[in-house]
């Protein structure tokens, strides 16, 4: 179900298509949750935030809660093609009539309020309604923007969780680093753990500052006692106190290194929440990081010719995606195909993007916040497509045997899933 099936979202701001974003007051989300009757009071939960990584060890850490027996909810942002995608229990979607009745019921609380939510707040109390009402063991929250005035913000968890850190949202967020770090640090609550995995000391600082100011128990992921291989088999072990849980035999079905971090940091998680959940086990965690497939992140679409997805949106994500890219495919001629949006560091991005690879094309979006191609920098010579030309694109990738890269925003996912079901349902490729 997407947007246009629920008009009454319409009537919402929804900062995740806009460029102006004004700034935020969490008085909206509090009193709408408030009318909902505090659902968030009642829900155990993990929340998660950070710059990079965050969707994936939110997927990783539900998944080992769903191995261990427990019921387990999951909340994240953005969708790649409908929105019950952003409201899951035990990786089963919300169906379009649950989503539909309580879209409709917060929509009517929202009328009754002094000031107007947004999108993102109607969304996230309809999720933590939904979890009390299905009464899960657990829920794992993903922050959308930033932390500190987050709607999600308003639970008090089991847990927080800060993932990786790097410019991003700068003009809402701040221009430095330690500004973005003081954000994603205001998930911490009094007394609540926090696990973060940063190896910026500027950054570990603002955090570790922050727990100790709050009496907040924390826990800092380091590179010791782990190894990685480009098959993505991952062999790690971590210590908690005196406590030390060794982990082999991890084959994560996405590739790359950040997801090995990322399913670390889920790892290290499940361990500090294993005292209250006893059913987590070494094995379950395993299980549960081997079974998982974490959408639209290094997604191979396609295998021959190989189409391959991932929303990178910053300029440390096309980094590390470049590297893995180019270490899993060291024979192949590496095609990316980008969308931007305005307001990210666009700049940044395609040099990091000329610097890997010889040919870029870039594909704009129907979209407000997409950046367009008059708006390209004019000291980058791009093929500039739209949507309806990614058809051909990938027709010449087959004929030419080419890999297709796909990145730059989510917005772009739908599109060239869209495109390779059509060549497929063709029989165009040679899969």
């Amino acid at each position: 179900m997407n947007e246009n099936e629920l008009s009454s979202l319409n009537n919402f701001i929804n900062n995740e298509k806009r460029t102006d974003y004004k700034g935020y007051s969490p008085e909206s989300i509090r009193l709408l949750l408030e009318k909902a009757g505090n659902p968030h009071h009642r829900l155990k939960t993990v929340h998660i935030a950070g710059t990079n990584g965050k969707g994936s060890t939110a997927h990783y850490l539900s998944s080992i809660f769903s191995f261990s027996g427990y019921s387990c909810g999951l909340y994240t942002s953005p969708h790649l093609l409908e929105l019950n995608e952003r409201i899951t229990i035990n990786g089963e979607q919300i169906s379009d009539n649950a989503l539909t009745g309580i879209i409709d019921e917060t929509v009517s609380n929202a009328s009754e309020l002094p000031e107007k939510p947004t999108f993102f707040d109607i969304l996230t109390c309809a999720a933590l309604v939904y979890f009390d009402r299905m009464k899960v063991d657990i829920a794992v929250i993903e922050a959308g923007l930033g932390g500190r005035l987050d709607s999600t913000n308003q639970i008090i968890p089991e847990l927080s969780i800060i993932t990786g850190i790097s410019l991003d949202h700068t003009s809402v967020l701040g221009d430095t680093v330690e500004k973005i770090a003081a954000e994603k640090a205001g998930i911490i609550k009094q007394g609540v753990p926090v696990l973060y995995s940063t190896l910026l000391p500027e950054v570990s600082s603002i955090i570790s500052s922050k727990a100790s100011e709050l009496n907040a128990p924390s826990f800092q992921l380091s590179e010791q006692n782990y190894t990685y291989s480009k098959s993505s088999k991952s062999v790690f072990s971590i210590k908690i106190g005196n406590r030390e849980t060794f982990f082999s035999g991890i084959l994560l079905r996405n590739i790359g290194r950040s997801f090995s971090l990322n399913a670390r940091i889920a790892a290290n998680a499940a361990l500090i929440l294993s005292s209250l959940y006893r059913r987590i086990t070494a094995d379950t965690i395993i299980n549960g990081l081997n079974s998982t497939i974490v959408p639209g992140r290094f997604e191979v679409l396609l295998n021959d010719p190989v189409v391959i997805f991932d929303p990178a949106h910053n300029p440390e994500a096309v980094k590390e995606l470049c590297e893995t890219v180019k270490s899993e495919f060291p024979d192949v001629i590496i095609n990316p195909v980008v969308s931007l949006m305005k307001d990210k560091n666009f700049v940044e991005i395609l040099e990091i993007l000329h610097q890997n690879f010889r040919n870029i094309i870039f594909c704009e979006l129907e979209d407000e916040r997409s950046l367009k191609k008059t708006e390209l920098p004019a000291n980058h010579n791009i093929e500039s497509i739209g949507v309806e030309e990614i058809d051909r694109i990938l027709l010449s990738s087959i004929s030419h045997r080419k890999l297709l890269l796909f990145t730059g925003s989510f917005r772009l996912y739908k599109y060239v899933k869209d495109s390779v079901n059509r060549i497929l349902i063709n029989g165009n490729s040679h899969e």
